[in-house]
């Protein structure tokens, strides 16, 4: 059945969305009336129900007609056809819509007078060997017009044959290069293959070069590229060579991606471009021009000027004429040769010759997505009369717009699709819907599917793969005979469009017959989840995967979380038999370790790890009987990943320390990664118990370096120092504890630390191993405090605890960092108060609550003021427990303190209060002392002489004490005429305090002074009183004989006191 006409119609309207299709087919038989005319409808998205309009096959007259009325009834409808403009593919002979007819062409050759218009049609001449156009030709060689020359030179190398030589080769010698260029490419093209090198060497006179030379030349002219160097010549002889040296053919289109199209090289690449297309070389050609999209014109031919940064500043026009010119490549040189591929490709598509097919596919595979550039939206303005602007056009470009040749192949039929005005862009017009093949000359692709095929296969830009898809879907004969292989390689390929193609063609294929084993693997390799989720489906139907040990050895050495999540529940249903484990096992090792296979090794420590642990549980019978020789293949490998699988195997296998070979402790430990270095330490659970117990030491130390995979391996081997003899279990489990109190100790490691105690040491984690605990407890790590906190609030040993903890351990506990364990201690005090009291061992040490009250923790603190306050009497506190408690740098306890002070103090240690509190700096227990000055200090001469430091203190603060001072002062007057000592003490604070005192404490100093001076005539003080001088009075005024003067004080800086007393100060 083949598919002749198709009309995709539909309907929107408000919420309808409706869609109909109409097919002409026709059936396989010979007969006229073979043609159906069938239709589908439905809303757009859901499956469609299907009909016919012709019960019986009809003549394709009548099935035209009814395909037609059917159409345009749906149309007078309100449908809309959507693929108005799709390809046609009509029964009747194809009509030369091209306008090309090649007799007309020959004609027009034997008749042709003018050279230009001669050359011309020659040149449109298809691109077959054909003695008789060739012979045609031949004789009109010999004109004046080099253009006619070329062209029948040209088109001589590609009709023509061995007998047209003669008439070329007067033309290798033509004092014209051009036509002695194209004259030996016709040459050597009509040569026979065998003779092609001689010719080449005999005939250009060039020398032979080797890959390697023109590869090295090539590198220098790249890095280099100095004014003086040039690879023209060097290009031009490469690709001669190429006709018969298929290496040279591909060294040079590899290196066309590295040359740079700029002067010294372009003169060479022009030469590629231009006899690629000679030879119809579609791997050069499709490599030179993607080569020339991706590049940039090197200089702009409308500017004066070019800046060269080899010659610096260049007259364009000047060194355009000269023949020694170091300017190349302009803007309108790089979009000729961009239309002159398009039209290449289009003079071929419209010849229907079979190159064009090949040549485009060949451009088409070297487009990758990555060429794609950022989609963008461009409005073009207008201005009114007014100057206002406005829009006048909006121009949308896809990713792929700027690439002129890609666009024309793809979207030259489809109207979404147009080119920009100057030709070299492509313009998207969204408002268009378009579901049909718009590319150009659809029905040469339609000959030649194994292209379609290899673009679906090979392309790595998603439009190019679209329309390859879109292109194989109309031929049904063709993709329904693919085979599963193909199948799956379309399936895996990371576009949409190949996936929804491949999936149903898969699943009929699925059944008529199952999928090989290496396709699926290539199935799960890929990262498509609907082929790995098809590939998985066909593995369920396998019951026992223990009779493909060859598919459960791929399965395993891949590395998709997926892959391994399925293998775990598989297995979980089904167990490996011991003869099937070693099998695996076996296979897998002898894949692993062969250096041929490729796609079969292990890449990353996580596979491998991963691996390790499902052989050791579904495994472990096998790998308990693997032999020495086999683990070694895996450890000398050198490839880290199957090292590490060794190394779980020789730790798996019983074997002894002595037993292991030294080469092998020398590959675990030059590898370069820790986590297979740490396999030597693990290796050392193999000694004996002793010997493990003498590397003890040296096993902690590896412990606290930061290596995490060595770390691992330690705690791994300390179980062995006493699995084998439960004496050493102490040992080990007490210096585990020890490190615990080191503050060093990284928080990974406490974890680690802490996890491993929990594990292996569960009997000694109780209160029969109290001082264990209790170290714990104190420990420096927080993370150990938990862990003795959940031994602690054990139900069991809860009620143990207040019978068990002694005085001074309930008293560490309150003093610990972590707050379930002083909650604890807190709770104990609470119940028995008696356990805080008597916590205190030793008479030297100061009392427990009184370091609870000192606490840096506000819940520990808030207790002890609470128990203080409730629980201990005047019978706990002396004299130095309460000025401790005053002392305390923290006001919180110092307003206890007083408060303690006020509560249980006894008079008749009144004095040893005031001298001890004397001594604290703070203010408020200064302005507090105050209060004992004048029951416990006054007429004491021994009193007030140890005082005076604070004294001192008291006066000496600045704008604050206020009312401290004041009684200070006031007391300090008082007390001066106690004794000669006293006076002489209070004499030398207030001079000191003079000179040190702000403004506003002078005046009372002063007069302090002045009154101490007056009683104490004696004392040495820098102060004396003076009589005013007298003073007559002015004339006209009235004197008072009655007033006597007032005696003034003055002194020397210049300050009086409120009695306008002078004094003077002495210096």
């Amino acid at each position: 059945m083949k598919l002749i006409r198709n009309s995709r119609l539909r309907y929107q309207k408000d919420k309808s969305d409706k869609v109909y299709e109409v097919d002409l087919v026709e059936l396989t038989s010979g007969e006229p009336s073979r043609y159906l005319v069938n239709f589908r409808y439905g809303r757009k998205g859901s499956t469609l129900r299907e009909g016919t309009k012709t019960r019986d096959p009809v003549t394709l007259e009548q099935a035209e007609r009814l395909f037609d009325s059917v159409v345009v009834s749906k149309v007078n409808k309100g449908y809309q056809d959507q693929n108005a403009l799709s390809s046609y593919t009509s029964l009747q002979p194809k009509q030369p819509n091209s306008g090309f007819d090649h007799n007309t062409l020959i004609n027009r050759i034997e008749q042709e007078s003018s050279p230009y218009e001669l050359g011309r049609q020659i040149w449109r001449l298809r691109p077959v060997a054909n003695p008789e156009v060739a012979s045609l030709i031949a004789n009109k060689l010999g004109s004046d017009t080099w253009q006619l020359e070329y062209a029948i030179l040209w088109t001589l190398g590609r009709v023509g044959s061995e007998a047209n030589i003669d008439a070329i080769k007067p033309y290798l010698s033509h004092q014209d290069v051009r036509l002695a260029t194209i004259a030996l490419e016709s040459l050597i093209s009509l040569s026979p293959k065998s003779e092609r090198k001689r010719i080449y060497v005999e005939v250009s006179g060039f020398e032979l070069i080797s890959v390697e030379e023109f590869v090295t030349q090539l590198d220098d002219f790249i890095a280099q590229r100095t004014a003086k160097g040039s690879i023209n010549l060097l290009l031009k002889k490469a690709y001669l060579q190429s006709v018969f040296d298929e290496e040279m053919h591909q060294s040079l289109r590899d290196v066309l991606a590295k040359i740079p199209y700029a002067p010294n090289a372009f003169q060479g690449i022009r030469y590629i471009l231009k006899m690629s297309e000679f030879r119809l070389d579609a791997n050069m050609f499709a490599a030179a021009y993607y080569r020339l999209e991706q590049s940039n014109p090197y200089f702009q031919r409308a500017w004066k000027y070019h800046y060269s940064p080899e010659h610096g500043r260049l007259d364009i026009e000047n060194e355009l004429s000269s023949p020694e010119s170091k300017l190349a490549h302009s803007q309108h040189t790089h979009n000729y040769l961009i239309r002159r591929q398009w039209r290449v490709l289009k003079q071929m598509g419209v010849n229907e010759s079979p190159d064009f097919v090949r040549l485009a596919t060949q451009l088409l595979l070297q487009f990758k997505d990555s060429d794609g550039k950022k989609p963008k939206t461009s409005e073009i303005y207008e201005y009114d009369q007014n100057w206002r602007r406005h829009v006048k056009a909006v121009n949308h470009y896809d990713e792929f717009a700027r690439y002129s040749t890609l666009n024309a192949l793809l979207r030259s039929e489809n109207p979404r699709y147009k080119r920009s005005d100057a030709g070299y862009v492509w313009k998207l017009i969204p408002d268009v819907v378009f579901e049909g093949r718009g590319e150009a000359f659809a029905h040469l692709w339609d000959q030649v599917p194994h292209n379609l095929l290899e673009l679906v296969l090979g392309s790595q830009c998603e439009p190019v793969c679209d329309f390859a898809v879109r292109a194989l879907q109309d031929n049904t004969s063709y993709t329904d005979a693919l085979s599963g292989d193909i199948l799956v390689g379309i399936l895996v390929r990371p576009y949409t469009a190949c996936q929804n193609f491949a999936l149903p063609l898969l699943e009929a294929y699925l059944k008529r017959q199952a999928l090989s084993t290496e396709c699926l693997i290539t199935l799960l390799n890929s990262d498509v989840e609907v082929a790995q989720n098809l590939a998985l489906d066909q593995l369920d139907k396998i019951r026992d995967l223990s009779k493909s040990v060859d598919v459960l050895t791929a399965l395993l050495l891949m590395g998709q979380p997926s892959i391994h999540k399925w293998l775990e529940d598989r297995m979980k249903r089904t167990a490996l038999f011991r003869s099937a484990q070693s099998e695996l096992l076996m296979s897998l090792v002898l894949t692993l370790t062969d250096s041929h296979s490729e796609g079969n090794s292990i890449e990353t420590f996580e596979h491998a790890e991963w691996l390790s642990e499902w052989l050791n549980l579904h495994c472990k019978d096998a790998i308990s009987t693997i032999s020495l020789p086999q683990i070694e293949l895996l450890i000398f490998s050198q490839h880290s990943p199957n090292v590490l699988i060794g190394c779980e195997f020789l730790m798996a296998v019983d074997v002894e320390w002595a037993q292991i070979p030294t080469t092998i402790f020398e590959v675990i430990e030059n590898n370069r990664s820790h986590k297979i270095q740490s396999y030597s330490v693990a290796l050392l659970s193999k000694q004996s118990a002793e010997e493990l117990v003498d590397n003890l030491s040296y096993l902690l130390k590896l412990l606290l370096k930061n290596n995490l995979s060595q770390r691992q391996a330690v705690l791994k081997t300390l179980p062995a120092t006493y699995q084998r003899g439960s004496q050493h279990r102490p040992l080990v489990f007490g210096k585990l504890v020890d490190l615990l109190h080191k503050r060093e100790l990284d928080s990974d490691l406490q974890q680690m630390i802490i996890g491993f105690i929990r594990q292996e040491f569960k009997r000694e984690l109780s209160l029969n191993s109290l001082d264990e605990v209790m170290s714990l407890a104190t420990a420096t790590s927080t993370m150990a405090h938990d862990l003795a906190y959940d031994v602690f609030a054990d139900s069991y040993n809860a009620r143990q605890l207040e019978r068990t903890l002694t005085a001074s351990q309930w008293y560490s506990l309150a003093q610990s960092s972590t707050f379930a364990l002083r909650a604890l201690a807190i709770e104990q005090y609470v119940r028995t108060p008696a356990t805080l009291l008597n916590a205190n061992e030793s008479p030297e040490e100061s009392e427990p609550v009184l370091t609870l009250l000192n606490s840096q923790w506000q819940d520990v603190q808030d207790f002890a003021f609470e128990f203080c306050r409730n629980q201990m009497t005047s019978e706990h506190w002396n004299p130095e427990s309460i000025v401790a408690v005053c002392d305390n740098p923290d006001e919180r306890v110092q307003a206890f303190g007083r408060e303690l002070l006020q509560r249980f103090f006894d008079e008749s240690e009144g004095k040893q209060y005031l001298l001890k509190l004397s001594q604290h700096p703070a203010a408020n227990v200064e302005l507090f002392v105050t209060q004992l000055l004048a029951q416990y200090a006054a007429n004491d001469e021994g009193m007030l002489l140890a005082l005076k430091p604070y004294f001192v203190s008291v006066l000496s603060r600045v704008n604050r004490g206020r009312v401290a001072k004041d009684r200070v002062l006031k007391f300090l007057t008082e007390q001066a005429d106690c004794s000669a000592l006293v006076t002489e003490m209070v004499s030398d604070i207030l001079v000191r305090q003079s000179l040190t005192s702000v403004q506003k404490d002078k005046a009372q100093i002063l007069k302090a002074m002045l009154h101490l001076k007056k009683t104490n005539t004696h004392l040495d003080m820098p102060i004396k009183v003076t009589s005013p001088p007298s003073v007559m009075p002015k004339e006209g005024t009235i004197s008072n004989e009655g007033n006597k003067s007032k005696e003034s004080t003055s002194s020397n800086g210049g300050d009086s006191t409120p009695e306008k007393k002078a004094t003077e100060r002495e210096s």
